[in-house]
């Protein structure tokens, strides 16, 4: 069994780096062994023994703060709460070169900082979370202003990326601190032992505007400065991976319109705090609107923190297909057989990927996840380790 879960992660990883157009010839560097992944959850080497570990964030937003907690070999070994803040995210990948995955760790603030994300970057060290310095080292050729700490910057995003077969830190923070205009600092770091080496700094207009936001905060790939010929290569490396891309015609098609949630279908192995296990949400009959001009879950009317309106939305689906193995199957759903053996079988979802303007915030995401199954069969809800089957009205 460890056998098989070892090269089932280490498939996992090369499809990823096939994905991410990171295997170029004639790379100045090795590219690391671990590749990035990003989410609530990631499945990632903490440890650089080959096997899959997982990292995951659950939100106590009643209790004002959000948990980080590493899983190896199915055991939480791991576990650090960090407080004041929520809608927490993780992304993994190697920034030391020692095959083990490091994890920057996002998390939204609260009050007058509304809008802006905490940034934390950590390690896994025998059981316990280390982070790694927050402070920068300047680099002597740039001359624009460089911050000294994490603390100097009021961060509106970060990522990690591969440049030059490294993986490096992507902050994006307001120029000046000033929240009110559409201009971006852009500061780009690698790891040094003795604090994060500033490699390049960049102001970049109106970031709000087209496809600013995805192209510098997306992880996986250097999407900054990527021209024609090479954005060429990323797709036939896409193409040659057998993932299919959606067009936006095709997204209108599957994903526009009024859907009701019909179906509980299951949870992920692990439930988090605001999993209604075992028997689900309370939103069987409830809607959720996804057109051009809005994504609204408004209508999961019992549950004010899912109830979101992202305006001028864009949708994209992700191309990397997950196997996200969905547990502890609702009995509705084994008297569906096509639905029931899809589960058990060939459960690959990707993500319908949402971006638009949230309370005023541009470049959100909604409070829910959608995801489409990758024969195009089955729309599914994903809200808190579980998952639902949506059927449009």
């Amino acid at each position: 069994m460890e056998t098989l879960l070892g090269t089932k992660f280490a498939v996992r990883k090369i499809l990823l780096l096939m994905i991410s157009g990171i295997f170029l010839v004639g790379c100045a560097y090795q590219t690391s062994a671990v590749p990035i992944d990003f989410g609530i959850e990631s499945r990632t080497d903490l440890n650089g023994d080959g096997k899959e570990d997982r990292v995951r964030v659950i939100d106590r937003r009643d209790a004002g703060f959000t948990t980080i907690i590493a899983n190896v070999n199915g055991v939480d070994v791991a576990i650090k709460d960090y407080r004041g803040y929520f809608e927490s995210t993780v992304t993994t990948g190697d920034l030391t070169g020692n095959g083990k995955a490091d994890v920057l760790l996002k998390s939204a603030t609260r009050g007058t900082d509304s809008g802006t994300v905490n940034i934390s970057i950590l390690y896994l060290e025998d059981t316990e979370w280390v982070e790694y310095p927050y402070n920068f080292i300047h680099n002597p050729d740039i001359d624009f202003e460089q911050p000294d700490t994490f603390d100097d910057e009021v961060y509106l995003g970060a990522t990690l990326f591969e440049k030059d077969g490294k993986t490096m830190v992507r902050f994006i923070s307001f120029r000046d601190n000033d929240k009110s205009q559409n201009t971006v600092k852009c500061t780009e770091a690698s790891y040094r032992e003795d604090g994060w080496y500033i490699e390049d700094v960049k102001m970049i207009l109106d970031f709000f505007s087209g496809d600013e936001y995805e192209k510098l905060l997306a992880p996986l790939y250097e999407t900054e400065n990527v021209n024609e010929e090479e954005t060429t290569e990323q797709n036939s490396e896409k193409a040659n991976g057998g993932v299919e891309e959606f067009s936006m015609d095709e997204v209108k098609e599957l994903f526009f319109g009024e859907w009701e949630v019909t179906k509980l279908l299951g949870f992920t192995e692990i439930q988090n705090d605001y999993t209604n296990y075992p028997e689900g949400h309370n939103i069987i009959g409830d809607h959720i609107v996804i057109n051009e001009d809005v994504f609204s879950s408004e209508g999961l009317e019992k549950y004010e923190r899912y109830q979101c309106e992202v305006l001028d939305p864009s949708y994209e689906v992700s191309p990397i297909k997950e196997r996200n193995l969905i547990y502890n199957v609702s009995e509705d759903v084994k008297e569906d057989s096509e639905l029931y053996d899809w589960i058990l079988n060939y459960d690959e979802l990707q993500d319908l990927k949402i971006r638009g303007t949230r309370d005023g915030i541009k470049g959100k995401s909604p409070a829910v996840d959608i995801m489409i199954s990758s024969d195009k069969q089955f729309v599914i809800l994903y809200m808190d380790c579980t998952f639902y089957l949506l059927e449009k009205i």
